[in-house]
């Protein structure tokens, strides 16, 4: 028997794999430029200053986004997934009539859809806080702000999607869906 994942896992963590590295080398990227950028004249040099405007709001979209992506990110995925259960049960007639042109396409391809807008809107919400967080560092040279945007680099890597993480999420969905046939 062979123990290779079916090709649309594979497809699937390739492309997202793909994403994750792009969207946390863009941040590497313009943190290294902020590194070597001079110091403008009028910008803030002082460490012991207190924290600047532009660093508060950064350190507010940080905290927002890891909200963000370890609370709605969730919640929305899972009300995607039961909207997936409900059509697989035969749930409402819209429901039913909404999933005729989809007939061909598999549980597990609807799933894999959900995972990767799920993933993607993960990583997109923490890589807007780190850009400007990079911003606030390349105009201020602020360590905190520096700090902050490693910080969420190290959240997207963390999230980094391998063939076993993404099979494990199947099959937690799979088994979710699985009692929610018998509600109907």
């Amino acid at each position: 028997m062979d123990s290779t994942p079916p090709p649309t896992v594979s497809g699937t963590v390739r492309v997202l794999q793909i994403i994750t590295l792009a969207m946390i080398f863009g941040v590497t990227v313009f943190l290294g430029i902020g590194w070597f950028q001079p110091l403008a004249p009028n910008a803030n040099a002082n460490p012991q200053a207190a924290i600047s405007l532009l660093l508060a709001i950064g350190i507010v979209m940080a905290v927002s986004g890891i909200l963000f992506s370890t609370v709605v990110v969730p919640l929305i995925t899972r009300a995607q997934v039961s909207a997936v259960a409900n059509q697989h049960s035969g749930g409402t007639q819209a429901a039913d009539s909404a999933a005729k042109g989809t007939e061909t396409e598999s549980l597990d391809t609807r799933l894999l859809g959900i995972h990767q807008v799920a993933h993607i809107l993960r990583l997109a919400v923490l890589e807007g806080p780190a850009f400007f967080l990079g911003f606030v560092f390349m105009n201020e040279h602020s360590p905190i702000a520096l700090g902050l945007a490693l910080g969420l680099l190290a959240v997207m890597a963390a999230h980094f999607p391998t063939t076993l993480r993404v099979e494990r999420w199947l099959e937690n969905q799979r088994q979710w869906i699985g009692p929610s046939r018998s509600r109907s």
